[in-house]
């Protein structure tokens, strides 16, 4: 009999994680959908000012974009909440052509985003529309830890990993997999705010966890950004000081026998 009272119990557990796992899965939907939708209403916005900056036809096309974005985004909740999702080789200089537009409407005043791509990176597998997402959310939290008159960096490069203690020395890696040697590609948001709390760097993956009190801010991004990095066999690692600030280092394995020309 206790044995049968066991086994419900381990169902109901299962179950009302699933269903916390799904509630945290549509509300960074939400979230994501709200950054999109600021997209297309900042260029509704420019297309109707009196004070043109951009052609109305530039508008019109930027806003065509974020809607079929977020069409892709519909379409990738079920396979998100399925830990892995539609994973697809791509060139990552296509991915930052792709973010570019939406990387403009998340500087808030006085916070400048600096964006440094090197050239013949390495082609990699992953969801592609989630992995847009996630370099989104670590944008923005950048963005958000930073002081006015600041600066956010966004890198992308290739590393031969020899010596992974090396290269991720005092950072914290979450996740059960260990970084191994090899070939990567490192996509990088660096910030100068506020950095994070040594006690609380290892936390700040955890489903739920966050130190900010605005209500926008649910505490579901970085542990759904873990998530989808991954489901692509990837890592990351953070580097942080308090006052100094913060860097988010993804790192995605090289697909062996690519090209590394983005039209290939």
């Amino acid at each position: 009999m206790a044995t049968n009272n066991d086994t419900q119990n381990e169902e109901t557990a299962l179950h009302n994680e699933r269903l916390r796992l799904m509630g945290s899965v549509l509300t960074g939907v939400a979230h994501d959908f709200n950054n999109i939708m600021t997209v297309i209403l900042g260029y509704c916005d420019l297309a109707t000012s009196l004070d043109v900056v951009y052609t109305p036809n530039y508008c019109i096309t930027q806003i065509r974009e974020a809607a079929l974005r977020a069409t892709k985004l519909t379409g990738s909740l079920l396979s998100l909440s399925q830990r892995g999702g539609k994973q697809e080789e791509f060139h990552p200089a296509l991915l930052f052509q792709d973010i570019a537009p939406l990387i403009a409407h998340l500087s808030k005043t006085n916070v400048q985003i600096r964006m440094e791509v090197a050239k013949d990176l390495y082609h990699v597998k992953a969801d592609y529309i989630w992995l847009e997402q996630s370099i989104l959310n670590l944008l923005l939290n950048a963005v958000q830890a930073s002081s006015p008159e600041s600066e956010v960096l966004v890198r992308c490069y290739n590393v031969e990993m020899q010596d992974p203690h090396t290269f991720c020395v005092g950072c914290y890696v979450p996740g059960k997999r260990q970084l191994e040697t090899g070939a990567y590609l490192v996509i990088e948001v660096e910030d100068y705010g506020c950095g994070i709390a040594p006690d609380v760097l290892p936390r700040i993956f955890e489903q739920f966890f966050t130190t900010k009190m605005s209500e926008k801010n649910s505490g579901i991004g970085l542990a759904n950004v873990l998530n989808i990095v991954e489901a692509a066999h990837g890592h990351i690692c953070v580097c942080s000081k308090v006052n100094q600030g913060t860097t988010v280092r993804i790192l995605l394995p090289q697909i062996e026998g690519k090209s590394r020309s983005a039209s290939n």
